[in-house]
């Protein structure tokens, strides 16, 4: 993208932060009145996303799927599954990002880890 273009963007995004009609975190953009984020699984021949490019909004949904369908998963599997809905491995990379929103989830007391697994905190 050229300078112009790229200017342009940045004083459109502001303006819409400004006007209150934007969100954002890090690198990652979403309409306010959006409230409802979905979450996008890989599919065979789609297109394949880094983790970088997936934000951590959605790193959250798919790791709270994932404990609702196991009903309880060890932190391990969990990674490994969470990877897999993205079409990705679960290199080191890969595994700190959503090891690191496993822990935000587990801070924030969405999930709960009982007897080593991991699971939906019932009590939230």
């Amino acid at each position: 993208m050229g300078r112009r273009i790229s200017h342009r963007l940045d004083a459109a995004i502001l303006t819409a932060k400004a006007e209150n009609r934007l969100l954002g975190d890090g690198d990652f953009l979403w309409l306010k009145d959006n409230e409802h984020l979905v979450l996008r699984i890989y599919a065979e021949g789609g297109v394949r996303r880094r983790i970088d490019q997936i934000p951590p909004q959605e790193i959250s949904l798919a790791i709270i799927e994932c404990v609702q369908n196991s009903m309880s998963i060890l932190e391990d599997d969990l990674v490994r599954e969470v990877a897999k809905l993205f079409g990705l491995r679960a290199t080191k990379k890969v595994s700190g990002k959503i090891k690191l929103i496993i822990s935000d989830l587990i801070f924030t007391e969405q999930l709960v880890q009982q007897h080593g697994k991991i699971v939906i905190n019932s009590v939230s």
